[in-house]
């Protein structure tokens, strides 16, 4: 697995260390099948300050294998160091509406890894909705569009690269890239892509919690839509790992 190179902070390395074994990761694999996501508690890769990045490899190598195509870093800091209302989420504080990671490749990763080393003290919980749900009940015509190769994405500036080609949002398998903020759309799908977003924003099915210190998020980038609610801590810490497994 990749390294984050020079990201690493110089002799941090977590006092603790878990085992966590073939019997967690089989746990965590059939969660991750029946529901899209699965938590992991008390992993022992940090203490809330110094971090062990060479176990956060090793768990997240458990699930795939990290990706750092977008940013140049496999283990990416999820930390407010931007202030602009532009900026991609991972870099600034505040909400984050309902996506898919990577929803402006040709080919997402088809998993991520969330490990927190401190959680807001003002916010910031996780938000999850499976696709099934989402997609669930929606009025025909913006069924219909939604399933169209009409839906194009600016990668963020942040990791560059030019938009792909227009792609379909849903599809009949049940996967789903979305994206709200950088959408290259015209007017009439901007309408359609912001009553979407509002039907995401509210759904009552959609799982919030507040990952812990020590906690890590395993989830499917295909068939889970995630988000975040509003904080402005700028010690916040997530450390975020992408991830390929096909």
């Amino acid at each position: 697995m990749d390294h984050c190179g020079p990201y690493y902070p110089a002799g941090t390395i977590a006092p603790r260390r878990k085992d966590h074994g073939k019997a967690t990761m089989t746990s965590v694999l059939e969660t991750l099948t029946n529901q899209g996501w699965a938590l992991i508690d008390s992993a022992g890769f940090t203490d809330g300050s110094d971090v062990d990045y060479r176990e956060v490899e090793r768990i997240a190598s458990r699930y795939g294998t990290a990706s750092d195509r977008d940013g140049g870093q496999a283990i990416w800091p999820v930390t407010p160091r931007k202030s602009g209302s532009t900026d991609t989420f991972s870099v600034r504080a505040g909400e984050a509406r309902f996506h898919t990671d990577a929803a402006y490749r040709a080919e997402p990763e088809q998993r991520f890894a969330l490990f927190c080393v401190r959680p807001a003290e003002d916010g910031g919980a996780s938000r999850l909705l499976q696709a099934r749900k989402a997609l669930s009940g929606l009025p025909g015509e913006m069924s219909a569009l939604l399933r169209k190769p009409v839906w194009r994405w600016i990668p963020p500036a942040t990791f560059g690269g030019e938009p792909d080609i227009p792609r379909s949002v849903s599809r009949e398998d049940g996967r789903i890239r979305w994206r709200v903020d950088n959408l290259d759309v015209d007017s009439a799908l901007r309408s359609v892509a912001t009553d979407f977003d509002e039907h995401l924003d509210s759904h009552p099915d959609a799982a919030e919690f507040v990952l812990g210190t020590d906690s890590v998020l395993i989830c499917d980038n295909e068939r889970v839509l995630h988000g975040r609610t509003w904080f402005s801590d700028p010690r916040r810490l997530i450390l975020r790992v992408r991830l390929v497994i096909r």
